[in-house]
């Protein structure tokens, strides 16, 4: 698994600011890179390792953030129509026509236990479950960013749903956090 180093994130920074550029964060991270500790599979444990020495060299390279979206549907489902002025294409959100399991291992991290055992969906989670993977994820990683000197930011939710493809969503209201 590859995970960005205090090289890289050095090297991305001194890019940044030789044309007067400052990096504010960075955007969550890669599935593959956290993809069983969102799903609680069995390379968890590695995968926090890695993601807590990422934080470190991330911190001491000087990145300032990182977002993280503990989604397990993905971003929020969005369907490509024709919803701009004008009738122009663009994205929009439609319940309806989001598919009903969510095919995250399968499409996202390739070679996957899941897929063999779960024909490539992953069961429904609970918004029990799901919350409570968030709170062992952020009681593992919080103290590590905090050490640091790395913010991290979780994203306003973006669908109003309560589950989306059979699993439940954590921030999909205002207030809800």
């Amino acid at each position: 698994m590859v995970y960005w180093t205090y090289e890289v994130f050095a090297d991305l920074i001194a890019l940044l600011a030789s044309d007067g550029l400052r990096l504010a964060a960075i955007e969550n991270f890669a599935v593959k890179q956290w993809s069983d500790i969102l799903l609680d599979g069995p390379q968890r444990d590695q995968q926090m390792a890695a993601m807590k020495q990422m934080i470190r060299d991330g911190g001491r390279a000087g990145v300032p953030c990182f977002g993280y979206n503990f989604s397990i549907a993905g971003v929020w489902g969005w369907v490509r129509g024709p919803f701009a002025r004008g009738g122009a294409m663009s994205v929009g959100f439609d319940g309806s026509k989001i598919e009903r399991t969510s095919r995250f291992r399968t499409e996202w991290c390739g070679t996957c236990a899941y897929r063999e055992n779960r024909g490539g969906t992953v069961p429904p989670v609970s918004d029990q479950e799901l919350w409570s993977r968030l709170n062992r994820f952020l009681t593992e990683l919080l103290p590590v960013a905090e050490e640091a000197g790395v913010a991290l930011r979780c994203p306003s939710g973006r669908s109003p749903m309560d589950a989306l493809r059979g699993t439940a969503r954590l921030v999909n209201k205002p207030g809800k956090i």
